[in-house]
């Protein structure tokens, strides 16, 4: 028996020892190139914090036991492969790829293996539309097409998941069950937008002739959320990011940027069930832009009964944790490590304009807002006095093959595998990705919220540039 094996079996059995739980994670990887992969714990509630672990990986070999009360949604990530599914205390799941070829080759076994796999047949849904986006939208009715083909890839995950019923507790058939409808839910939504690159609205007024009496009632019932999934984080979270979508698109343009008028709207139109839920992500999105008084006239109007009192609290810590930042307060020092392995500080930028950008790997928005700023980027160059600081807060190997992946231009820094619990997120209060600062040359806060529009971002740091370092 070798030393590392020896050290890999002692792992094992001081997590095992140092845990009650008899609920194990383990696998086999071939061709990984890092020594780790990461572990992400997504609540089942939005009112709970995610946890991350890293788990060492051996000669390709890996195994963890996991101290969890509850249905849990693990979520797994090295290099560009991701994925995941729910755990529930007494599980022992097994996982082999080969990580060259992932989809080809991942595979799930042991005690509770059939909700890895069910929840990894639902990531078909999510493709539903992209798959074969151009023959959808070249259907006489491209709408009844992709929604009767989601429809069908729903229903077989529904049989599938009865069918595995007498294998799960309660609480993951039910977890389970919203997830496939949350996923649903989204893609129909973000297809039909993607059909005809029109907003919501819009399309149902003027696409009449490519609309049948189904499919524009089934456009029509994606709004009409099913407050009885309120315990669901997955499927709470897609209706906030569905319905914010529908709002910015269709009724902001209307009713402009008055915030009593937005709130009053979002609360007549969400079912009782899912109004506390979906407004706390609504604020908690919004208490970056705005930390004024006005907001929090928003968070009593929206929480008034004591049943809610517990998302008021979470909310009110929110905001005064946004509020301890301020445009021309000095910045919080951070120390980071740069892709040299280097350890860089506030102070090693001084003199410099800095545009500060949190993001991770598998953040969609974040690559979108690296596709906006690509042309600011390229715009100042030349210019040494302003350095674009991107902080990734994956593991140092996603991070970096994501860098080569993505070709992202900037500075770059990670959060030394301390993940999300880095003092760096804390001190610029970084509850959602991406998050950006400008920093002028001072290193004083230019500006808390710095717009995504390039336009108005390349006037914001020109402005910050003719700031005076004394």
């Amino acid at each position: 028996m070798t030393k590392r094996t020896l050290l890999f079996i002692a792992t094992f059995i001081f997590i095992d020892l140092s845990y009650g739980q008899k609920t194990i994670i383990s696998g086999n990887i071939k061709n990984l190139t890092a020594n780790s992969i990461k572990c992400n714990f997504i609540p089942n509630s939005i009112l709970e914090k995610p946890m991350a672990i890293t788990i060492p990986v051996i000669e390709g070999k890996f195994i963890q036991g996991l101290s969890i009360t509850k249905t849990t949604f693990l979520s797994f990530e090295e290099g560009k492969n991701y994925y995941g599914g729910f755990i529930q205390p007494g599980d022992s799941i097994v996982i082999t790829y080969d990580a060259a070829s992932l989809r080809n080759t991942l595979s799930f076994y042991g005690k509770g293996k059939e909700k890895f796999i069910l929840t990894d047949s639902v990531m078909q849904l999510r493709s539903a539309f992209n798959d074969e986006s151009e023959k959808i939208k070249n259907q006489p009715f491209p709408v009844d097409y992709l929604f009767n083909k989601i429809d069908r890839l729903q229903n077989k995950l529904v049989w599938q998941l009865i069918s595995y019923k007498p294998l799960m507790s309660t609480e993951s058939f039910n977890l389970l069950n919203s997830l496939i409808k949350a996923y649903a839910l989204r893609t129909k939504y973000n297809g039909a937008i993607g059909i005809f690159g029109d907003a919501y609205d819009s399309i149902l007024k003027k696409q009449q002739s490519r609309l049948t009496t189904s499919s524009k009632r089934a456009i029509q019932n994606l709004l009409k959320f099913d407050g009885s999934l309120s315990y669901s984080y997955f499927y709470t979270s897609n209706v906030a990011s569905v319905f914010s979508a529908y709002y910015d698109e269709n009724i902001k343009p209307k009713i402009g940027d008055n915030l009593q008028s937005k709130y009053n709207y979002l609360s007549k139109q969400l079912p009782l069930k899912l109004k506390s839920p979906v407004l706390f992500l609504f604020i908690e999105r919004e208490i970056r832009q705005n930390k004024d008084a006005a907001i929090e006239s928003i968070i009593e109007q929206s929480f008034p009964f004591s049943k809610d009192s517990i998302y008021k609290k979470f909310i009110a810590q929110k905001l005064t944790d946004a509020r301890a930042l301020k445009n021309g307060m000095p910045a919080p020092d951070f120390s980071l490590e740069n892709t040299n392995g280097e350890t860089v500080y506030l102070s090693s930028f001084k003199g410099k304009v800095i545009y500060m950008d949190f993001w991770f790997a598998a953040c969609e928005p974040c690559h979108k807002l690296f596709n906006d700023t690509k042309s600011i980027k390229e715009y100042f160059k030349t210019d040494s006095n302003i350095v674009f600081l991107t902080i990734s807060v994956d593991n140092i190997e996603v991070w970096k093959k994501a860098l080569l992946k993505f070709n992202i231009l900037g500075y770059h820094a990670f959060t030394e595998n301390k993940f999300r619990n880095h003092p760096v997120i804390k001190a610029y209060n970084v509850t959602g990705y991406p998050t950006t600062y400008l920093i002028d040359k001072k290193g004083k806060i230019f500006n808390i919220n710095p717009t995504h529009n390039p336009d108005e971002l390349k006037k914001e740091i020109e402005a910050a540039l003719m700031t005076e370092c004394n």
